[in-house]
């Protein structure tokens, strides 16, 4: 068995890196409202990429849809030898990793759609030539919507040193391409800015300066996360003017407040196609003072008869068709998650929510799935000056993907902190081995 997998790993690399399109079958989407087949595999698959002159010829293990008849499935994957057919569900399942044809009705989050002959649907969509004539309408444009999730964000001490000596655009230069496209934008800021902000060379009292927020505007924040240990360390004046600040840039605070009845008050954002995604944030331990009281600023308190509550009244009265919580956690120096965290995003899923991440993490950690619903433990630094070991390095994005009331898609995207701070996207190598530490 260890053979085996030795050889379809050695497959799976040279599959990967045959980046030629099929000379066959060269016709492209034309016709907006042809609704796409997409080639799948598992989520915690380490491919991203297939070539499909590769699978015609038999190489590796492509699934067939069980109880699919249709015109896609008899043009294209004619030519195509099956391995097996089965469901969705017993394709997640499958021990033996490999790739399947589904229509894009049939998505969910347990899957990964895989970048074909050199081809990111999700980002040239009119050049997608797997398709058939729908009886639903589609249109990429006007039913497709892009959220991004991010990590630790806090332009302070290094890395705002190197944003006075470089320009705030340094920072954000690697990483601005990947929200061009992006529909709603989020920022976890654990840092509020003061008018004489000093920045610390030792110790964990952090402030920003106001010119260096223009990284979040550059970066097209819609919404930001407020559930950071850091938001308070300068007083409440600073939080409470960081606040309002976010609001007259139109930017949506969430996880945080001017009091704690605010900063339990979730945030919805509608899509274009009308879904409603509701974000609410909670911190587990204040360690800092610096969650919100009855007259107090600051971060919404963890507790679970409050999340019970709210969450529920997100999925019922404030119509959510999709609930994502963010959790502060008690930090870790950890790839695995600790059992605090365990029971905790456990709870929360049980409560009704769609996918929960803990923004507290400088090292990213494990991503698991719980009734079928994501779980990332910790992202990892986004934008932070931490350079000091590899784990605080290593981080990733999410780019999630959301058709008709729900996630069909999520796309991790890896980066690395340069020894610059400045945040680069992660290499081959670099990627390769977040992977096989975030995907038990």
């Amino acid at each position: 068995m260890k053979l085996h997998f030795q050889l379809f790993s050695i497959y799976l690399l040279c599959l990967a890196c045959s980046g030629k399109a099929s000379d066959e079958h060269t016709d492209k989407l034309k016709n907006p409202m042809d609704k796409p087949w997409l080639l799948v595999t598992t989520f915690n698959h380490y491919y991203d990429s297939a070539n499909t002159s590769e699978l015609r010829k038999g190489k590796g293990f492509l699934y067939k849809l069980k109880g699919s008849d249709s015109k896609m499935q008899a043009r294209w994957l004619g030519e195509f030898k099956p391995f097996k057919t089965v469901s969705i569900a017993e394709f997640i399942k499958c021990p033996q990793k490999g790739f399947m044809f589904i229509p894009i009705d049939s998505l969910n989050g347990l899957l990964k759609v895989v970048v074909t002959d050199s081809i990111d649907f999700f980002e040239n969509p009119e050049k997608w030539r797997f398709t058939e004539k729908g009886q639903t309408p589609f249109d990429f444009n006007k039913q497709i919507s892009l959220i991004s999730i991010t990590g630790v964000t806090a332009i302070t001490r290094g890395s705002g040193i190197v944003a006075d000596n470089q320009g705030i655009e340094f920072l954000t230069e690697k990483l601005k391409p990947w929200f061009a496209k992006t529909d709603v934008m989020h920022i976890s800021n654990e840092v509020s800015f003061t008018p004489d902000c000093v920045f610390p060379r030792g110790g964990t009292k952090f402030c920003s300066k106001k010119e260096h927020f223009k990284a979040i505007t550059d970066l097209g924040c819609d919404i930001v996360e407020l559930t950071g240990n850091h938001n308070r360390d300068h007083g409440k004046d600073a939080f409470v003017k960081t606040y309002e600040w976010y609001m007259e840039q139109g930017i949506k605070p969430f996880g945080g407040g001017r009091n704690a009845k605010e900063a339990n008050q979730p945030t919805i954002v509608t899509l274009k196609d009308s879904t409603r995604i509701g974000f609410i944030g909670f911190n587990e331990l204040c360690p800092l003072g610096e969650c919100a009281g009855e007259n107090e600023p600051g971060a919404n308190r963890w507790d679970s008869a409050k999340a019970s509550k709210v969450i529920a009244e997100m999925k019922g009265k404030l119509k959510c068709n999709f609930v994502i919580v963010s959790m502060q956690f008690g930090e870790i120096d950890a790839y695995t998650p600790s059992a605090t965290q365990r029971v905790i995003c456990k709870q929360i899923i049980d409560f009704g929510a769609d996918m929960i991440y803990g923004s507290q993490a400088h090292q990213i950690q494990q991503v698991i799935f719980y009734k079928n619903k994501p779980i990332y433990y910790g992202l990892g630094n986004f934008l932070f000056d931490q350079i000091h070991r590899i784990g605080v390095r290593q981080a990733f994005f999410l780019q999630n993907y959301f058709y008709r009331g729900k996630l069909i898609a999520t796309k991790p995207v890896f980066t690395f902190m340069a020894d610059t701070r400045q945040p680069t996207i992660a290499n081959e190598n670099q990627e390769w081995t977040m992977k096989k530490l975030v995907y038990p």
